[in-house]
């Protein structure tokens, strides 16, 4: 679908429509007939791609959008892909003429557009730690054992000459290993290491993030993550990193390099519904490393093998069943004697994590005004009462986002040989990924599923043993220990049970003299189904794409000083930053925009800056050590900054860019400049 710019309405969506037939008829029965202040308010009821094609029923349709402010907004919002965020509760936005919403919107837009942004504010630092968590429009960072949190200047706030609230919690440092929080839910989730003689391996701290307090909606207030006796194990020892992620009212750690049983090292991703006594949670155990996990909807999840393959999970939908491997995406291949070495993944906003201001959550909006319950302007649960803000704010299309993917390669006769690169990927187009892969192969991977023991509780915390192999895993079974009342071992097998002749024998020849024999036909769907779904660059190997992707846009520093791997990363010498926009809707309107002050470009999809394509396909490049060719799929608009800054990462996300500067002795931060956009 292709959005194009009108006359009057400044966007509309064009493609391989055809003229609706309830429309044609809506027209035929008097709806042209109707007072015009009449049929904009019947109007009002589509959205962007519905108010597009009913422009084109009638001239008289045509002009009631085009000469409509509120319908006009619409489109641009859908031209844009935002959304509006929602007013304080109890507060309405609605004052707030729809002529200023949309010129807000594309003043918002034109910033970005331009990177040119409105106010410039640093960030104190009275404490620095090595872990920090970037949501929602809150940033938040570790001290000596203490935490402290600071909500940013936004659009609605741009001139703020500091944070608008910070506040600490005390926490134990010393034992807390991660912590990441959810604005929308007033959640803080705190993850400590336990004792030896403990017999889970971690605690997940369930508080309030506005009080610290235990969180009212949570089941316990201490979550035992890796416990003894769920699965065929005596007892996990925690030696490993993790991730903590939050979508909703699920809950997710994935805790890598776990000893178990004093000899065996593995991967767990354990699952649970916080908020429910008797819901969803499970234990997955992985024979072969798991490098990271992401939710990419409300009922699936993808993780990241070290050798950068991708499995698409889905989950929720009963109690009883454990999350089911619905595809795995394969990688391009190599050239002999090299190796995938490191994968991990970056995505924002999750899809069920808001912004603050999107929200409206009180307790973290600016503009105090006293409250009736309180004399002091709070209300009864120590929370000051706001007015909304003046203007509004946006935030990106929940339908869809970019997902940015970092892959190191190295050469395993000599491991000072790496390179890296990172790809980029629609999070729609990976879960378009599952019905390919399960038409290509005829199902999703088989699942063997053993039942519960006796005595299980009504919320099972099943372990299951997952394998990357593209052969079947032999099915394990054990008893449940005596007077145990958890389940003990449920065995996934990763092999198909049968698999259809014709698209296995069709798998594309990628046999050549630098590459190693080709292993027995792999379960993953072949890299040239889906490559040229992806756009990849060259990258570097300090670069985060964690907080560095939001939406469809991307955010890096330029580091034109790279004499040594190390050494240019914490340079010294001003850097510019790129943003790229891979916002599908702006590179097909790219020349009925409004382009007056912009010097960046317009890169089309299957065109790269170095590389040339292969095979006559136009979809990739070869670039070595890959054999296959690398996808250019995607469209992106790119522009680069004027301005250079003191930076050595940058983060963002709907509304800031955030400039950090790390110290090259320890790298620990020592400033973070905040660009209000």
């Amino acid at each position: 679908m292709v959005i194009s710019r009108k006359n009057r309405g400044p966007h509309s969506l064009s493609g391989h429509f055809t003229r609706s037939p309830s429309l044609h008829r809506w027209a035929q029965t008097g709806l042209t007939h109707l007072p015009t202040e009449l049929l904009c308010h019947v109007l009002s009821y589509l959205d962007a791609h519905q108010l597009v094609r009913a422009r084109r029923i009638c001239k008289v349709i045509k002009c009631a959008i085009d000469f409509f402010e509120l319908h006009q907004y619409t489109i641009d919002l859908g031209f844009y892909q935002m959304y509006e965020g929602q007013s304080p509760p109890g507060h309405d936005r609605s004052p707030v003429p729809v002529a200023t919403r949309r010129k807000e919107l594309r003043q918002f837009e034109a910033s970005w557009r331009r990177l040119q942004y409105r106010h410039r504010t640093t960030f104190p630092l009275p404490i620095a730690g090595p872990v920090y968590e970037f949501v929602g429009g809150i940033y938040a960072l570790t001290g000596e054992n203490s935490l402290r949190f600071a909500v940013l200047p936004d659009g609605a706030n741009p001139h703020s000459e500091e944070p608008i609230r910070t506040w600490d919690f005390g926490v134990d440092t010393a034992s807390m290993i991660d912590f990441t929080f959810c604005p929308s839910q007033d959640l803080l989730v705190i993850v400590t290491m336990t004792a030896d003689n403990e017999p889970h391996a971690y605690d997940l701290h369930m508080r309030t993030l506005s009080l610290n307090k235990p969180h009212p909606n949570a089941t316990l207030p201490i979550i035992k993550a890796l416990n003894k006796g769920e699965g065929a194990t005596d007892f996990y020892h925690a030696v490993g990193p993790v991730k903590l992620q939050i979508m909703g009212n699920y809950l997710a750690l994935l805790c890598r390099d776990t000893v178990v049983n004093s000899e065996d090292i593995g991967d767990y991703l354990q699952l649970w519904t916080w908020t429910a006594e008797s819901g969803y949670g499970f234990v997955l155990r992985f024979e072969e490393s798991i490098n990271d996990f992401a939710f990419i909807s409300s009922d699936r999840f993808v993780l990241l093998a070290d050798d950068g393959t991708l499995e698409i999970y889905s989950f929720g939908g009963d109690k009883q069943s454990s999350p089911i491997c619905m595809a795995k995406l394969g990688m391009p291949k190599l050239m002999r004697d090299w190796q995938f070495a490191d994968a991990f993944l970056g995505g924002n906003p999750s899809p069920a994590t808001v912004g603050m201001s999107a929200t409206g959550y009180p307790w973290l909006t600016p503009h105090a005004v006293p409250d009736a319950t309180s004399s002091n302007g709070s209300s009864g649960d120590g929370r000051t009462q706001f007015a909304p803000p003046p203007v509004p704010t946006f935030h990106p299309n929940r339908d869809d986002q970019l997902i940015a993917i970092h892959v190191t390669v190295l050469r395993s006769t000599n491991e000072t040989d790496t390179h890296s690169f990172v790809y980029f990927v629609m999070r729609s187009t990976i879960l378009r990924m599952e019905g390919v892969y399960q038409d290509w192969f005829g199902g999703p991977p088989s699942v063997s599923l053993y039942g519960l023991g006796e005595g299980s509780k009504s919320t099972p915390n099943h372990a299951h043993e997952h394998s990357h192999n593209s052969a079947p895993v032999e099915t394990l079974d054990a008893s449940l220990p005596s007077g145990s009342s958890s389940m003990v071992e449920i065995t996934i097998t990763s092999g198909l049970s049968s698999l259809p002749s014709s698209p296995i024998s069709s798998l594309p020849d990628a046999s050549d003299s630098t590459t190693d024999p080709d292993p027995p036909p792999s379960l993953c769907l072949p890299w040239t189904l889906w490559g040229p779904c992806t756009h990849w660059f060259p990258d570097a190997l300090h670069v985060d794409w964690q907080n560095s992707v939001f939406g469809f846009r991307t955010i890096e520093s330029i580091n034109e000083d790279q004499d040594t791997p190390l050494g240019g990363y914490f340079s010294r010498k001003p850097r510019k930053l790129r943003v790229r926009d891979f916002n599908p809707n702006l590179a097909f309107h790219y020349h009925g925009e409004d382009l007056e002050g912009w010097t960046g470009r317009l890169v089309k999809a299957g065109e790269g800056e170095s590389g040339s394509a292969r095979g006559g396909k136009g979809w990739g490049v070869e670039i070595k050590p890959f054999v296959d060719p690398l996808g250019k799929g995607l469209s992106y608009r790119e522009v680069e900054s004027e301005e250079r800054f003191d930076v050595t990462e940058a983060m963002m996300d709907e509304s800031r860019i955030l400039l950090l500067r790390r110290r090259s002795e320890n790298g620990e931060l020592e400033k973070v400049d905040v660009l209000v956009m």
